[in-house]
This record gives structure tokens, sequence and C-alpha cells, in this order.
């Protein structure tokens, strides 16, 4: 049996069959016999195998060129999800993602579990271990780039090929490399160092009010990360280095806008296409797919009081909470997705046989 990535490789060969092994002088030889395409189950994967009834294998050359067959895509067609454990219980997913775990199982998605708290020690062990190509989107707790850096390679190192790269997570985790990207959807921003002047940063800013946060997260106590003086600023930076132990990156000032309460939305953005939790995605996410390179991504929209629709915030899509997402439909999400990758890999690749065979 003939394993091909490709329905251009199985078009090629269909080809074959017809147009030369066909033929009266090759049928006594047994090649006769129509091909079916079988759907395997092979641990997680799905593969295309090319059977024909009888034992001889279809021909796969054309003269002394080989049809290109992408090794990744067949021994790693289907990504797999990798899930923190639960901290007293390395055969079972943390609490927070165990019902997305269950879902992902349940339609055939491979899951795998690792220790978050011996990654952080200098210690990951995937299980069941990954295997070669595998293609593997993390979904778990956030981490900074430098971090998520050493995970990144410690999924390369175990053969594995990581969905997002560390320069595509910091895009999306840190508000400063997004912000220049989107500008006209979302509030005006001043980046700032922890130690700057505030101030003298927001001077000549006719903003009524100014909204506080680090280039990840805002204060999300009774007091929130609204300030109404530039001398107000400071205190809302203290109050974030007190609830969450440090800034994180620098200091961002937001222009604070009138929002509609109650109204705001999560999506998510993967391989460029934008998924709503409901229906389709506003136009406006659909904007921001085209001008964020990035896997897999989730977009904040809320409604402003002038009737616009406008970002909030963008998150790496790994680390971002389903909000009032199911597990269900964000699990079936990354299912359509993944689906989407390959069909679009097997059309290259069609173009490419094409182009390189003249069929």
């Amino acid at each position: 049996m003939r394993l091909h990535s490709t329905s251009a490789a199985i078009g090629a060969a269909d080809d074959l069959y017809t147009q030369q092994w066909l033929q009266p002088a090759n049928r006594k030889n047994g090649f006769a016999s129509k091909h079916r395409l079988l759907h395997l189950r092979s641990a997680d994967r799905c593969l295309l195998a090319y059977r024909p009834h009888s034992l001889h294998p279809p021909p796969t050359t054309i003269g002394k060129r080989e049809l290109r067959h992408d090794s990744q895509e067949a021994t790693g067609r289907q990504v797999q999800l990798l899930f923190p454990s639960h901290p007293f219980d390395k055969s079972a997913a943390d609490d927070a993602y165990v019902d997305e775990f269950e879902a992902a199982r349940a339609i055939g998605i491979g899951c795998h579990l690792f220790s978050f708290e011996d990654f952080q020690a200098g210690d990951f062990k995937p299980r069941p271990a990954l295997r070669a190509h595998e293609h593997v989107l993390y979904r778990g707790w956030m981490l900074s780039p430098e971090s998520f850096s050493v995970l990144h390679d410690a999924i390369s190192t175990r053969g594995g090929f990581p969905m997002t790269t560390t320069a595509q997570y910091r895009l999306c985790h840190y508000l400063p490399s997004w912000y220049p990207l989107c500008v006209e959807f979302t509030p005006s921003t001043v980046v700032v160092p922890r130690d700057a002047d505030f101030a003298t940063a927001v001077a000549g800013k006719n903003w009524s009010k100014f909204f506080v946060k680090d280039y990840v997260k805002s204060l999300t106590t009774a007091q929130g990360s609204s300030a109404s003086s530039p001398e107000e600023i400071a205190t809302v930076v203290s109050l974030i280095e007190r609830f969450r132990g440090a800034v994180e990156g620098g200091v961002c000032i937001r222009e604070f806008e009138r929002l509609v309460p109650e109204t705001e939305e999560r999506y998510f953005v993967l391989n460029g296409k934008a998924y709503s939790r409901e229906g389709a995605a506003p136009p406006l996410v659909d904007t921001i797919s085209k001008r964020i390179d990035s896997p897999f991504y989730s977009v904040d929209a809320v409604l402003a009081e002038d009737g616009r629709l406008r970002l909030i915030e963008l998150g790496d899509g790994q680390v971002s909470d389903r909000k009032r997402w199911p597990a269900a439909r964000f699990i079936s999400m990354l299912a359509e997705g993944q689906q989407q990758v390959f069909a679009a890999r097997r059309k290259k690749q069609d173009a490419a046989n094409i182009g390189r065979f003249g069929l």
C-alpha cells in the first residue's frame, strides 16, 4: 500500500491507470481493477490510502520523475492539542481545560498533557510523547514571550512543529506589537517605560480620562484601570504591581472611550479566518484578520456609544480564555480550521505536481 499525501498524487495515479495501465497488454497483469480510496484511522490521524484491488502497487513515477510527497502532512495531518495536566494528577487535564480536552477527544483530535509545574522547573514531558512531524497547538496558561520561546523549543526538540512562532506569539500578546497595525480601530495609546513621567507622557492629550494597563493586562479590581487625571496614572500602575506582582513590558496609557456595557464579545481568528461564537464575525474582525500575521489569536471588540465597533484587545489564541464560547463550539472551530489548512496544503501540492508533470 502506497500513501499519497495529496489529491494530485491520487489524481495523477488515476490518470496513469486510465491512460497507460488499462491498455490490453497490461490488463493481464492485474492493473485493470479500479482503485479505491480508503479513509483510515491511524492513531489520531486521517490518512488517504491508495490501494488497487490487485496486489500490485500503483505506479508513482513518470519516467524517472517521482511524484512529490509532503512527509510532514502524511505523518502529521492533524494538529495535536497540548494541555497542562492537573497539578495532582498528570494523567488528567487541568480543571480549567478539562472541557476542551474532553470535547477534542470526543471528535478524534489528538491531545497531549504535560505538567506545567515540571515545565517551569525545566522538565517537559508530554504524555503521550509527541511523534515526529506532529503539528502542535498549545492550549494553556499565559506565558511571557520568553517562556513561550522555551516551550516552543521544547516541542521542537521532541520532533513537533509548534503552530505559532515566538514572534507571532509576541505580536498578539503585547499591545505595542499589534497596535500599529490596527491603530484606527482601537483607542489611541501612549506606550512608556514603567519609570516614565506619566504626566509628561500625556501632556497635550485632550482626553477626558485615561485607561491604564501594562503590555498584557489591565487592573480588574473594583477601582479598575481608569484614571481621571494624569496624576492618578501612577496610582493605577502601583496597583497593577501590587495585585499582579509586576508590570509586564511597560505601561500603556489609552484614551478612555465611552462604551456600551455588556456588548463586549470575543472572536477568534484561525489561519486567517474570523470565527464568532454565534453567526458570522463582524467586518471589523474580518479586516483585522488580514492584518495580523499569526495563525491563532483572539479579538475582543465592544460597541462604543457613538455606534462604532471598537477593538479593545488582541491576544494569542493559545492562552486566551474562551469567555462565553462553549467548549464544543471552540473545539469545532479548531477542527474546521485544521481541515482548511490541510485542504490549502493539498491545493498547493496539486498545483506543484501539475506544474511539474504537466498533468
